[in-house]
């Protein structure tokens, strides 16, 4: 179990960076962010998320990252472009990455798909990367390196990474409004296990006691109560990229989704005991201040704020772009949250190599919060 938890980082983190993507692309494009500077958001993230020398101390064996450490890592990585993210909104932000990440490990049918909800997520990378060929390099890299290390795994291994996704996800439970119209989740903030549909590759249908002394002598039929039916073999599926695959769970569930909107119950959001490991937190964000940078055009006019979700923690809202008139260049964010840790110490001036494109030099980090 220990050497396949070493193993889980990856798999967390770039399916936790794909549904970022997902959520900022949605929101650019709900605001009408010009298209250009959409781009440019778009771009950096995934420069420097998919960066090979991060790649290579995610690939590290190594246990996960606390959630302390892990929130302030894609704290990072949105603002590793012109675009600045209040930190509240940057909670909220979070919040729904870290669902429906546990949306799609929870339901996920058999073991091999936690691997395919992966390549989903690297594959609508890829198209958000587009004609720039350094970005599309850059994830390609990390591609391979993935189903290099994944693809040739067994049903065993991908069970014990599950599990160590779940443990660290477990004490997660906000309500996000799209599962809750679709009645994947219930008012507890939990999701529901269906009791119905095909049973995972290899499985039998439930309702069948076979007893064995050396041999199977006995068969029992019972009623299970549920309405699982056997499973039907996809073929095709492939793990190249843009290829076919098992599932649809990794895929852009906002492209035919009007909004983003969701809202944080007020008891049973994030666990407060977030404490835990800070002293290993603190040196991991170091040391990962070394590979994550944060570059911007040199015009600092250019920088602009993207309003991400509207304070709200009963009812879904639409979000709307507020628009100060003292800085045109500037799209406020606001969304209300308090009792918060504030953002406090700068850490380091991070120097990743801007894409080509870009005219643009290392900025300092962002505080972090308080270890």
């Amino acid at each position: 179990h220990l050497k396949m938890a070493l193993k889980t980082l990856p798999i967390l983190f770039y399916n936790l960076g794909g549904e970022m993507l997902y959520v900022l692309d949605q929101r650019l494009q709900a605001q009408t962010i010009a298209a250009d500077r959409s781009k440019q958001v778009i771009d950096d993230i995934i420069g420097t998320m998919f960066n090979p020398q991060l790649l290579n101390e995610m690939m590290k064996p190594q246990m996960l990252y606390s959630k302390l450490a892990m929130r302030n890592m894609f704290g990072k990585l949105v603002h590793s472009s012109i675009m600045r993210v209040n930190p509240d909104s940057m909670e909220k932000l979070y919040d729904l990455m870290v669902m429906a990440v546990k949306y799609q490990v929870t339901q996920s049918p058999d073991p091999f798909t936690l691997l395919h909800i992966t390549l989903n997520h690297l594959d609508s990378v890829m198209k958000f990367a587009g004609s720039n060929h350094a970005v599309v390099n850059k994830v390609k890299f990390v591609y391979k390196a993935i189903v290099k290390e994944y693809g040739s795994m067994g049903a065993f291994e991908f069970i014990q990474i599950r599990q160590c996704l779940l443990a660290f996800l477990q004490d997660v439970n906000n309500k996000v409004s799209i599962y809750l119209t679709g009645k994947v989740q219930n008012d507890e903030g939990r999701f529901v296990i269906k009791k119905s549909g095909e049973v995972p590759k290899g499985c039998d249908v439930p309702g069948t006691i076979r007893i064995f002394r050396g041999k199977k002598i006995e068969k029992e039929k019972f009623n299970s109560e549920t309405k699982f039916t056997p499973n039907i073999a996809v073929f095709g599926v492939s793990n190249e990229m843009g290829g076919k695959r098992s599932t649809l769970l990794g895929t852009n569930v906002y492209v035919n989704c009007g909004s983003t909107d969701y809202f944080i119950a007020t008891d049973g959001s994030v666990s407060s005991t977030v404490q835990e490991g800070h002293r290993r937190a603190k040196a991991e964000l170091n040391l990962l201040a070394q590979l994550i940078g944060t570059t911007h055009n040199a015009n600092s006019g250019q920088d602009f704020k993207l309003q991400l979700f509207e304070d709200n923690n009963t009812t879904p809202v639409t979000p709307k772009a507020t628009i100060p008139t003292a800085t045109p260049n500037v799209v406020d964010i606001q969304a209300q949250r308090s009792g918060r840790d504030q953002l406090s110490q700068i850490v380091n001036e991070l120097t990743i190599e801007p894409t080509a494109s870009q005219t643009s030099a290392g900025e300092d980090l962002l505080s972090l919060m308080d270890l």
